[in-house]
């Protein structure tokens, strides 16, 4: 799975990165956007040794919220509406070390966001039913105050993962005392569409500032 992906290369990075890439194991930190933000936040939980800092860019922290458990209205707005069978088409059968554009993935989330089933498609559980077997991929449920240093970033206005998942994810790191920095960006889309170019710099200014404060 991708978590165990995000894990097999954080042990490696971390054993053989010194030699291979000149990489002080000492100084490492987990970041990523959208579902890549989700990863990080996930491995600031299971990645030994913990990383010294993590960032999400428009993530989430709850993969059970109704947005991902619910239809969502902004992908019924698209035009193609998938079937099941077409979105697993999309998928492939094989495992890939490389991207396949043989096939379009693409599909298999517009259609799980178009039927609110991403969580029992990617798991094989259901959340309604068995809520607890969700616990160590939501990290909200997991916070304790030794978690990484973490930074959240978040346009207010997107429409795919809301920026209530950063804001509650904030609100678990408030709770536990753990350091972290919420930049909520006013209008912004998932992944800040419609967001000034100079004012985008000024975000990636932001978070590289908070992160090499940790890295340091």
């Amino acid at each position: 799975d991708l978590m165990q992906d995000v894990l097999d290369a954080w042990t490696w990075v971390h054993d053989q990165g010194p030699a291979l890439l000149g990489v002080d194991p000492k100084r490492m930190g987990l970041a990523g956007t959208s579902s890549g933000g989700f990863l990080a936040l996930v491995g600031g939980l299971r990645a030994a040794p913990r990383p010294r800092v993590v960032a999400s860019f428009w993530g989430f922290g709850d993969m059970t919220g109704t947005w991902e458990t619910e239809p969502s209205a902004h992908y019924l707005k698209h035009p193609v509406r998938v079937s099941r069978e077409q979105a697993w088409a999309g998928v492939g059968t094989q495992t890939v070390s490389e991207e396949d554009t043989s096939n379009d993935r693409s599909a298999f989330y517009l259609y799980c966001r178009q039927q609110g089933c991403l969580p029992l498609e990617v798991s094989g559980h259901d959340p309604a039913l068995e809520p607890a077997w969700f616990d160590d991929w939501c990290p909200p449920r997991r916070l304790a105050a030794h978690y990484p240093p973490t930074l959240l970033v978040h346009g207010s206005d997107d429409n795919d993962v809301p920026c209530d998942e950063s804001r509650s994810m904030a609100a678990a790191l408030a709770a536990q005392g753990v350091e972290h920095q919420l930049v909520v960006v006013s209008g912004g889309g998932h992944g800040l569409s419609g967001i000034d170019a100079s004012r985008v710099a000024e975000i990636e200014s932001t978070a590289a500032a908070f992160m090499l404060a940790h890295l340091r």
